[in-house]
């Protein structure tokens, strides 16, 4: 305790006389006074004890000792002690060879730069694809530094020595489960198909990091004959693992794949097959196609709805009829398989650009299936002069459930043509809920983004509120107003403050049409945001109303 108490003081104080005590006691035989003498002569600050370190540096026969002593001289930051350093860093040893390293760091030398010197010679052993080289490689595999393991990987990649494939097909079978993601990235990466049967085998390991790194391998450099042993795994597959499945059957190159994967659509287990059938979709594979058209009649609600959503992706004019067949058996089917058949025939009708050809099979349909509606559906998307000449044939029918689809369609159309159709049809219909259906579409078409006067417009809109009785109807035509740049249109939502039921909406739309006649018009916005912010009681209108005010009074 003594000795561990008086060298913590020459810690402190120690100089050039208390180099040869400090010598001495580094042979103590009491290990803490050793660690505690090593410390005071790190600490030492007379060249004296560098010249000492040095020495025993170069004499010590123990590697952990020789470590130590580098340890602490590097500790003073020597720069006379810069070549030792250097030497040392390619010792033999790992514990003094990244002492060394260390110390040439805190000198403003790289610490990890004999590690890199090592990765280079890694990189260029690879290079030079020398078969005596391989078990080096592999040993750097297991280096303590990161970028040595990082080369080594690297190095297999590049070894072009025949022997390199085989070589890590029997590293592969003899690895620890930590190594064996690693050997897989490497076979994947080398694209040798002779791995293949490895690789698959790697998929019943216990390990689930090695079971994803075999299923990431296999969508790198596999083909159709990996299919199957995929396959039979989506069943029982989860999660991460369920996640690098499908992306390997997606990542997989080949026709064969294709091919592999259509043969799950027959029979079999539902699971499998859907997977199958999403696999196929993402692939886009247009071969495909002509199968998944037949699933049309899968008794399975969930495959037919995979299968619907795969032919938006590789479906083509072929298919077409036998996706329609479920728009027709649309009360037969779930509601969101007729939805999902609606978005198929949509994508399938748009491939063709011809935009009054694509509605041709749709229309010779209606003529069969006039009740349909999610046909009048599809075509209100897809628009043309034809399919509105349809939906308005459709619209005088007698029949009380083809008149509403074609309602529905007319008020969904994808641009403004029937916008006389749903006026006319509010004005003089009987029907209730045809007559909001038309005025609500009018409204929302009448909004849409188009090219003529501000003026027509309002008064597109203005005609709309003379029809409309409810005040939820008016109360879509406030927000169309909203966004007119006419003073007219300002008129007429600072007219409908008047009305109580749609006070708080006018206040509103008011507010927001107001910024485009703060300057034109400034005292008569400022006068009527003043009766918003009295009328409102939305703090968001009124926030709106206030900046505006401020704004026009300037």
């Amino acid at each position: 305790p003594a000795k561990l108490w008086l060298l913590r003081s020459l810690e402190r104080v120690g100089r050039f006389e208390a180099v040869g005590i400090e010598q001495k006691l580094l042979a103590d035989p009491d290990e803490h006074v050793r660690d505690a003498d090593m410390r005071a002569l790190a600490h030492n600050s007379s060249q004296e004890s560098a010249v000492l370190l040095s020495h025993l540096i170069l004499t010590s026969k123990e590697p952990k000792t020789r470590a130590a002593l580098i340890d602490a001289l590097g500790f003073k930051k020597n720069p006379d002690a810069q070549k030792l350093f250097a030497e040392e860093s390619q010792n033999a040893d790992e514990a003094v060879r990244h002492a060394a390293r260390a110390a040439l760091g805190k000198l403003g030398h790289r610490a990890d730069s004999g590690a890199m010197q090592d990765a280079a010679a890694l990189i260029d052993m690879g290079r030079a694809g020398n078969a005596a080289d391989i078990p080096k490689l592999f040993a750097a595999l297991d280096a303590p530094n990161i970028k040595e393991r990082l080369a080594a990987v690297q190095a297999l990649n590049l070894c072009k020595a025949p022997e390199m494939t085989p070589a890590l097909i029997q590293k592969l079978s003899l690895a620890t489960a930590e190594l064996k993601p690693v050997l897989l990235a490497v076979l994947a990466q080398r694209g040798d198909k002779s791995a293949l049967l490895p690789i698959i085998a790697e998929l019943k390991n216990e390990s689930p990091a090695v079971r994803i790194a075999a299923l990431k391998a296999l969508g790198k450099i596999g083909d159709g004959t990996c299919v199957a042993p995929l396959m039979a795994l989506a069943g029982s597959a989860k999660d991460d693992e369920l996640r690098a499945l499908r992306e390997s059957l997606d990542l997989m190159q080949g026709h064969d794949v294709d091919q592999a994967l259509i043969g799950f659509l027959n029979g079999g287990d539902a699971s499998v097959k859907r997977e199958a059938v999403q696999r196929l979709g993402a692939r886009v594979s247009v071969a495909a196609a002509p199968m998944l058209a037949k699933l049309m009649n899968d008794p399975d609600d969930n495959t037919l709805n995979e299968a619907l959503k795969a032919l938006c992706a590789v479906g083509g004019k072929n298919e077409l009829p036998n996706v329609l067949t479920i728009l027709i058996a649309a009360r037969e089917i779930a509601p969101r398989n007729t939805d999902q058949a609606v978005k198929a025939a949509l994508a399938i009708s748009r491939r063709n650009p011809d935009i009054e050809g694509r509605t041709e099979p749709l229309i010779e349909l209606l003529k069969v299936a006039p009740e349909s509606a999610p046909l009048l559906n599809v075509l209100a998307q897809l628009g043309g002069t034809k399919a509105l000449e349809a939906a308005r044939g459709a619209l005088k029918s007698s029949a009380k459930v083809t008149q509403d689809g074609a309602v529905r369609a007319l008020a969904n159309w994808s641009d403004a043509t029937p916008l006389v159709d749903l006026l006319n049809l509010a004005k003089t219909t009987e029907n209730e809920t045809h007559r909001v259906l038309a005025l609500r579409g009018y409204f929302r078409l009448a909004a849409l983004p188009s090219e003529r006067p501000a003026q027509k417009s309002f008064e597109i809109i203005d005609a709309g509120l003379k029809a409309a009785k409810k005040s939820d109807d008016k109360k879509m035509a406030l927000a169309a107003l909203s966004d007119i740049d006419d003073f007219a249109a300002f008129k007429k939502c600072e007219e409908l403050l008047n009305e109580p039921e749609i006070a708080e909406e006018a206040c509103a739309a008011l507010a927001k049409n107001a910024k485009f006649f703060t300057q034109s018009h400034g005292p008569e916005v400022a006068s009527a945001m003043q009766t918003v912010l009295t009328k409102s009681k939305n703090d968001a209108t009124k926030k709106l109303a206030t900046e505006i005010k401020n704004k026009a009074s300037k």
